[in-house]
């Protein structure tokens, strides 16, 4: 139902020629989720919590036992106590098991990522992981889908990765809204190309992007399959990782790939829609967390933060259609 409502404010935007779908910007920020970080854990620690209840169950059940030869004026809490035990033992063993199934998910995706690459092997190759968690992935018991991302500030919290596309001309206004649990950028430039055509239904020229989405196999399967030029300034690399990986044309593909998009970026042109994205999507984040308070999601799991995350964007997109409406009456 809300993706409906987002869809059908843009084709109000477009019947009123507010909506110009010539070029989009793109950009992600983190969104705290309605999880604390304390309640993040390694497999090992949750391991030790485990051992930690099943130890105070005993004791509890030891209790319970004694209390039913020699009552105690404490024994009739025993029974609450015991629930509330067992309860969060089966949390943190369901969250055990949806870490493994997280770290395998990740292990196939990964698989198939390498399988691809190995089809077309442009930009680097993707790194081999193991199918068990890693010592360092954590998970939370609260909102076990949101990740331990590093926020502008530079502090560590529970968060989503929230990801919009906005037009670049005419009044701003949000085409493509979505959440992720990926830290970083580099893999959402292909899926929210896929998502702005999805709920547009209608062809844009450019997208623009900043250099956290530099992406040399998805730009080029982006202006290949879709025809839509990027605008992204790539990073700097030594070009020497997985050189031994790829074959010499691949290899000279890849550094093609990267010249074009360094001297697209480089133009004056290229620089002026790069500037053209600080003015737009980047302060639609700051009237989303400051004018309209958002900064953190009140649902958790992925799909409702999704829902929650859309919710908004539609707000958005209506109080600008409606003062649009009304600056042109004026």
């Amino acid at each position: 139902m809300i993706k409906d409502a987002f869809r059908e404010v843009l084709q109000v935007a477009s019947a009123l020629k507010l909506a110009q779908m010539g070029t989009v910007c793109l950009d992600g920020t983190k969104v705290l989720a309605s999880a604390s970080a304390r309640r993040s854990f390694r497999e090992k620690e949750l391991q030790a919590e485990e051992q930690r209840l099943n130890l105070a169950i005993a004791e509890l059940l030891q209790k319970a036992e004694s209390a039913d030869s020699t009552p105690a004026p404490e024994a009739g809490d025993l029974p609450e106590q015991l629930q509330g035990k067992e309860r969060l033992r089966e949390r943190v063993r369901e969250a055990q098991a949806l870490l493994r199934a997280q770290a395998q998910e990740r292990t196939r995706q990964r698989e198939a990522d390498r399988a691809a690459w190995q089809q077309n092997p442009i930009g680097e190759c993707p790194r081999k992981r193991k199918p068990e968690p890693a010592p360092e992935e954590r998970i939370n018991l609260t909102d076990p889908q949101s990740s331990m991302m590093r926020l502008a500030t530079g502090q560590y919290a529970q968060a989503y990765n929230g990801q919009l596309a906005v037009t670049a001309e005419g009044p701003t206004l949000i085409v493509a809204a979505e959440v992720c649990t990926e830290r970083c950028d580099r893999l959402q430039l292909q899926p929210m190309v896929e998502v702005i055509e999805k709920s547009c239904g209608e062809s844009f020229e450019r997208i623009v992007a900043d250099r956290g989405y530099d992406n040399a196999r998805q730009i080029h399967a982006i202006e290949t399959r879709s025809g839509v030029a990027v605008v992204c300034r790539p990073q700097p690399t030594s070009g020497k990782a997985n050189s031994r990986h790829r074959k010499a044309r691949h290899r000279i593909m890849t550094q093609a790939i990267r010249a074009r998009m360094k001297e697209r970026a480089d133009s004056e042109e290229g620089k002026r829609w790069l500037r053209r994205r600080s003015t737009t999507v980047e302060p639609t984040f700051g009237i989303l967390k400051s004018a309209l308070g958002f900064r953190q999601f009140r649902l958790r799991g992925l799909e409702k933060v999704n829902i929650e995350w859309k919710l908004l964007a539609v707000s958005f997109n209506c109080l600008r259609v409606c003062r649009a409406r009304r600056t042109a009456k004026l």
